[in-house]
């Protein structure tokens, strides 16, 4: 494809994506000492200013204009988006970069190829939006249980699919216009698997069963004469050797799709199958696949049928988690020290670990938030965190090592200092205030846990706070876009949190006393306005701590020069402006009388001057203890 002033800025675009988000999660072994961290982070916001500036004009002038306009578009447009998408996403690495703009893209394309006579086209436009429906999947599958985002798109992928797989039928696939086209419909008949996901923790045995049935018709095909001769330069070895690599991993998170015995046993077969043929050339099959991985996924199908122990297991999910550190990692590399823990910790769902598992949970939680601070924001970051994530849904707290909150804590630290730092500033603030008000008005307070004991009552307040917007680590993506306005469905995966990080935090002990203060923190005083509109302030009985965290969370965001936002903070004199408006309505009137006083506003400021920096460099000395 020819080079064109438009295809330059797209891949300055992805470029500067790229950047940003590495911009935003500085390593560990670029500064020196914790305040050479904050002052990075300081620099490195300001710097992202100016790349998002950069990359909202580049979409404003060439991407967006294309999505708005109904026209058809030209062949050197097609052509400039397809190359974008390739920019965005490397499906055979497993990478991508900004998946709503991909998606977005790839929508666009196949509703132009829909309008036009023209199959080659359309094929590669329903090649385009199927592998971004898939990406698309692996981020929203985290929240299906509060937003609809997973399930349409599943839906829109399961047609482009089957669309896909009917060229297969033999008068379809021969009246194809090239080989090319022909070669999109073949590897589409094993990667389209990838459609047949269920949500999260909801089995769906029917698309399991759908999703098997594709995967034996692709092995059948590489056994046609018919397709084979007429496709002579296909890799039919290749296509052979990933279909049954998509089979034996059907059953990863230990069988969370909930397959039956039989189901497993076949399952059994063809990764037995894939293993044999990985040894007829060990050097050619350890580029598609690496060893380890191919061993974990053996070892797990093996254990799931009952042919080995779970020790067994255990031992090598033991030995594949070590986190390499050699240059840029690879997928596999990437994928490896949190897919092992994750696999030995859903094995271990409904048993009580005990000493020996606990230590080596402990190791591995600590592995992970390292290797989650170390490997790249961009890639293959979207996948990579979304087995994290699945790991927070069942996590087992070790107690006196880590518990739920610490190590949520330490991965907000890892993956996005600022959102660890807002969170600790949050609470401080929260525990200023609350002292603050507990001496002027203690009645208040007579429905929250610790009362009427000052001392439990601020500690309450001050974790409560902290675990705000646990919520948070499963739209990372979505926080770390910068240099572009969210889409719709962006802000309702943002507005997701509360209800998200309220139930994490209701599915352990410590924690669910919590549940109810992350749940309400975005609910206006007037019980009207914010977010979720489903959660009734008038019935909390921690209200008052609520509107304490609502109030300190807009103080903190709004102040912070790095915070979630790259603009430069208002004082806190600015904000109190804002309380003389809203209080009443949006804050508690209470909040207005109380900040009016000058003890209370130096304390304050104190906490978003020095205290705030202390947070950055609490940041740094988190990381320094894990590294």
């Amino acid at each position: 494809m020819a080079d064109t002033d438009m295809r330059r800025e797209l891949t300055r675009y992805a470029d500067l994506t790229v950047w940003i988000r590495e911009l935003s999660a500085p390593k560990l072994r670029t500064v020196d000492s914790a305040e050479d961290y904050r002052k990075k982070l300081l620099r490195n916001f300001s710097r992202i200013g100016e790349l998002a500036r950069i990359n909202a004009g580049i979409l404003d002038t060439y991407v967006f204009p294309l999505l708005k306009d109904d026209r058809l578009l030209t062949r050197q447009e097609i052509d400039d988006l397809l190359y974008f998408c390739d920019r965005l996403q490397d499906a055979y690495r497993m990478e991508n970069i900004d998946v709503p703009i991909l998606f977005k893209v790839a929508e666009r394309l196949l509703q132009d190829a829909d309008r036009k006579a023209d199959e080659a086209l359309t094929v590669r436009a329903l090649d385009e939006f199927v592998t971004a429906t898939y990406a698309m999947l692996e981020l929203t599958d985290r929240f299906t249980s509060f937003d609809g985002t997973f399930l349409s798109c599943r839906d829109a992928g399961l047609k482009a699919a089957a669309r896909l797989l009917s060229y297969l039928d033999k008068e379809h696939f021969e009246a194809l216009p090239d080989d090319a086209s022909r070669e999109i419909v073949l590897v589409a008949s094993r990667y389209v698997i990838s459609m047949y996901q269920h949500p999260q923790g909801k089995p769906d045995p029917g698309l399991a069963t759908q999703g098997m049935a594709v995967l034996r018709q692709a092995l059948q095909i590489a056994k046609d004469p018919w397709y084979t001769e007429r496709m002579p330069s296909y890799d039919w070895r290749y296509h052979v050797f990933r279909t049954l690599e998509y089979f034996s991993t059907m059953t990863e998170f230990y069988n969370e799709i909930g397959l039956s015995t039989e189901q497993l046993d076949e399952i059994y077969h063809y990764t037995g199958q894939m293993m044999v043929l990985q040894n007829t050339d060990r050097a050619c099959y350890a580029e598609l696949l690496s060893e380890d991985l191919q061993q974990l996924i053996w070892y797990r199908n093996a254990c799931l049928t009952g042919q080995i122990p779970p020790e067994a297991y255990h031992k090598e999910l033991i030995r594949l988690s070590v986190i390499s550190t050699h240059g840029e990692p690879t997928f596999e590399e990437s994928i490896l020290p949190t897919l092992a823990p994750l696999e030995y910790l859903l094995s271990l769902r409904g048993k009580t670990p005990n000493a020996e598992q606990e230590r080596t949970l402990t190791t591995f939680y600590r592995q992970i938030i390292s290797h989650m601070h170390r490997v790249p924001k961009h890639g293959s970051f979207t996948y990579l965190l979304s087995d994290v994530l699945c790991l927070l849904m069942h996590f087992i707290d070790v107690p006196g090592a880590m518990s739920f909150e610490n190590f949520c804590m330490c991965l907000m630290a890892a993956m996005h200092p600022p959102t660890y730092a807002h969170s600790v500033s949050v609470a401080n603030l929260t525990a200023c205030i609350t002292r603050h008000l507990f001496h002027r008005q203690p009645e208040l307070f007579t429905s929250v846990p610790g009362y009427p004991d000052e001392a439990q009552l601020v500690d309450f307040a001050w974790h409560a706070a902290a675990c705000h917007d646990i919520g948070k680590l499963f739209i990372l993506e979505t926080i770390m876009t910068y240099g572009r306005d969210l889409f719709d469905w962006e802000f309702r995966w943002i507005q997701t949190h509360p209800a998200f990080g309220a139930y994490l935090l209701s599915l352990h002990e410590k924690t669910k006393p919590y549940a109810s203060v992350a749940h309400g923190h975005h609910r206006w005083h007037d019980n009207k306005g914010g977010y979720p509109a489903d959660f009734d302030l008038e019935q909390a009985a921690d209200r008052i701590i609520i509107e304490i965290v609502s109030c300190a969370d807009c103080i903190d965001a709004s102040t912070d020069d790095i915070g979630r936002s790259y603009k430069r903070g208002r004082t806190l004199e600015d904000f109190i402006e804002e309380l003389k408006e809203d209080g009443g309505v949006r804050y508690a009137p209470f909040m207005l009388e109380l900040l009016e006083e000058e003890e209370v506003r130096k304390d304050l400021q104190s906490l978003l001057s020095e205290g705030r920096d202390e947070n950055y460099r609490r940041t740094y000395r988190i990381l320094e203890d894990v590294m």
